[in-house]
This record gives structure tokens, C-alpha cells and sequence, in this order.
């Protein structure tokens, strides 16, 4: 099994990866091929106080982002900084500062010693010079404190990688959401264990119910989308199994800072309770446990104005309790098939109402936690 330091360093760069899927040169593009720029990506895994990890990534020559990692709860702040394929320096205010140089060797493939699982995304063929991927040390000075010290990270020698892309064409890729990645690892799950289980006809008998909510107080927006799994037919015995699940989080800007944090949870199955389809009015109801406390309700009768209302709260790394619920929050319930990548009204209204741009990778919280 893999260490949840390995899951996260592999999922903290699973986008650098994509770009690098597929080996196949060709000597013309297809017109609709995506063009994939040159990227430099540096990670550095760092050990952190409290039951944390820590990884800190860059994305091109500015933006340097640093994520506290513990079972399911997460702190990311990014800031701008100067980076190149031989170093980092780097100021997050009141959080610290990082300033170390990089010294590795150039791995032989570049998925040679990689930690993510390549059955998750599929392969691309691509055009172009290959990307490469160095492994090695950063030495220099890390000084690193979350809010609260909560989590603090104080060292002068880390291990990490760089990697280099390089402009490439590469057919298009689809883009199942990671919530349905979750859903499609805990469906996995739960058939493995009948002996009966037949994977195929439970994929296909899967729909998803997704609550997604959110709001603002002050400059915070906060949000929390939830999923209940619904499988029918001869399989629906299976239902016990998969059960609901939930992201919550915020979102600020601090002292220069853009500051993200989250926290996921799996509950019982009454977690999350969707009224029937095609039954008015359309209500669902969240009561999740810890680091969730309290529960909020979705209420839409026929040709009236939806209700959200609660007490429903996130306790949040950092901060403490964020309320989910109440005024000058909404909230909108979507149902569909578990492999419907068709991007519904419903669907586009839910997206609207998250913070565009996540700067920390979701993934390798279901890397780690599936």
C-alpha cells in the first residue's frame, strides 16, 4: 500500500504528469489536438509538526504554494515568489519563508519511480520533445508555521523533483470530475467484496445525487459539495456500502496570501438524504460527522424559491468552525448517471458557485483516502 507522503507527492504533480501521458510521436497533429506550453514544476516533501505533511509546489517562475496535509483536512497558501529549475526563494508573510537550491540526477523515463496510479488517467498520445523529470535534494533554509501552529515546518535539507515540459500537441483528454473518481473507487470497493460481484453491471446501474452550497462571510467564501451514491436493480444491496461523502471548505485572501483549506469526510448512510426523483417538493438534508457538526436542508417546492437553512459548520485547519448554512448562503441538488460527463444546467450552476482555480489538488485526498 502506499504511504499517504507518496500519494500526495504524486498527486501534488499529477498535472505536470498529464501533460507528459503518451509516448506515440506523430508527424501531423490532428487539427483538434491541444497544445500543452513548457512548464517547469518543482516539489519539495517536507516533514511537518503535529501529524502533518507537507509539500510545497511551483508552477512556472512566480507561483509557489504551500499545503498541510493530515487524513482528510487540508491548508494550502500561495504566494508569489522566484523560482527556477536550480532553486526556490519564496515569502509567505506570517506563515515564513523558504529559500533552498536543488541538486538531483535525471530519471531514466519519466514515470521511472512514479507513485501515481496510471489507471487513473488515459493515455495520450502526444507530439514533441518529452518532458523530464530530475530527483534529488533541496538545501537551504525552510521556515514554515500554519496559523495557530498548527502545523510548523523547520529544516534545512528536503528530498524532491523538478519537472520540465516542453511544448507538445497532444490528443484531447476527458475529464470525469474526481468526485466521480471517488464515487468510481468506493463502487470498486464495495464490489470487490461480494463474491458475486459483477463491476460492470454495478457501474452501470450507479447514479450520483450531488449537493453542492456555499457563501460568503466577509472576504471567506466557504462551500461544501456532497455525493450520494444510489445503485439500483439487483445490485441495490450493494447500497449499504457505498456510502455518502463530502468536501468542505474556504477560500480568503490574507496578507498577500490566497489561502485555501478543506476537510473530507465520509458518512453513515444517513449522512445524506435526497427525496425521490421526480417527487415534490425536491429536499435533501446534510448531517455529516466531525470535522462536519450540525445539519442544514435543502427545500424547493414546485414554482417556489429554494431554501437552504441549518446550522451545519466545518471545522476547518486554522481557523476553527465555518458555517456552511443560513443566510447569505445557497444551495442546489443535481442528479445524474455516474459515467453522464454531459455538463447539465444544473451542473453549470453548482460550478459557479465554487471558487474557480483550485490550488490545491483534491486528488490526492482520493489517492490517499480510496
Amino acid at each position: 500500500m502506499l504511504s499517504r507522503a507518496a500519494s500526495l507527492a504524486a498527486a501534488v504533480t499529477a498535472s505536470a504528469l498529464l501533460l507528459a501521458l503518451g509516448a506515440t510521436t506523430v508527424a501531423a497533429a490532428p487539427p483538434n489536438w491541444e497544445e500543452q506550453p513548457r512548464s517547469l514544476r518543482l516539489t519539495l516533501l517536507m516533514p511537518a509538526s503535529n501529524g502533518y505533511e507537507a509539500v510545497l509546489t511551483t508552477e512556472g517562475h512566480r507561483r509557489v504554494t504551500l499545503s498541510f496535509v493530515k487524513g482528510g483536512s487540508f491548508v494550502a497558501y500561495r504566494t508569489s515568489g522566484r523560482v527556477s529549475r536550480t532553486g526556490i526563494e519564496a515569502d509567505f508573510g506570517p506563515i515564513g519563508s523558504v529559500s533552498v537550491r536543488f541538486r538531483g540526477r535525471l530519471l531514466p523515463r519519466f514515470f521511472a519511480g512514479s507513485y501515481l496510479p496510471r489507471g487513473l488517467f488515459p493515455q495520450r498520445k502526444c507530439s514533441g520533445r518529452k518532458p523530464q523529470r530530475l530527483r534529488g535534494s533541496f538545501r537551504g533554509r525552510i521556515e514554515l508555521a500554519g496559523e495557530r501552529s498548527f502545523a510548523t515546518v523547520d529544516a534545512k535539507a528536503v528530498r524532491g523533483e523538478v519537472i520540465r515540459t516542453y511544448r507538445r500537441l497532444c490528443e484531447p483528454a476527458g475529464d470525469g470530475g474526481l468526485f466521480g473518481i471517488a464515487a468510481l473507487s468506493l463502487a470498486s470497493r464495495a464490489a470487490g467484496e461480494q463474491e458475486d460481484g459483477n463491476l460492470e453491471e454495478l457501474l452501470s446501474s450507479i447514479r450520483l445525487n450531488t449537493l453542492t452550497a456555499a457563501g460568503h462571510e466577509g472576504s471567506r467564501q466557504a462551500y461544501v459539495v456532497a455525493m450520494d451514491i444510489e445503485v439500483s436493480g439487483k445490485l441495490r444491496r450493494l447500497e449499504r456500502k457505498l456510502k455518502p461523502f463530502a468536501l468542505a471548505g474556504s477560500r480568503e485572501r490574507h496578507e498577500g496570501l490566497l489561502i485555501e483549506r478543506g476537510v473530507f469526510v465520509e458518512g453513515e448512510s444517513k449522512a445524506m438524504v435526497a427525496s425521490p426523483p421526480r417527487k415534490q417538493p425536491i429536499s435533501a438534508r446534510l448531517a455529516f460527522p466531525k470535522p462536519l457538526e450540525g445539519e442544514a436542508t435543502l427545500l424547493v417546492p414546485k414554482g417556489e424559491r429554494r431554501s437552504w437553512t441549518g446550522t451545519l459548520l466545518a471545522r476547518l485547519p486554522g481557523i476553527g468552525g465555518v458555517p456552511l448554512a443560513g443566510p447569505g448562503s445557497s444551495a442546489v441538488l443535481c442528479r445524474k448517471a455516474l459515467f453522464d460527463f454531459v455538463r447539465s444546467p444544473c451542473d453549470k450552476e453548482a460550478e459557479e458557485m465554487l471558487p474557480r482555480g483550485r490550488i490545491f489538488p483534491v486528488a490526492s485526498l482520493f489517492t490517499a483516502l480510496f
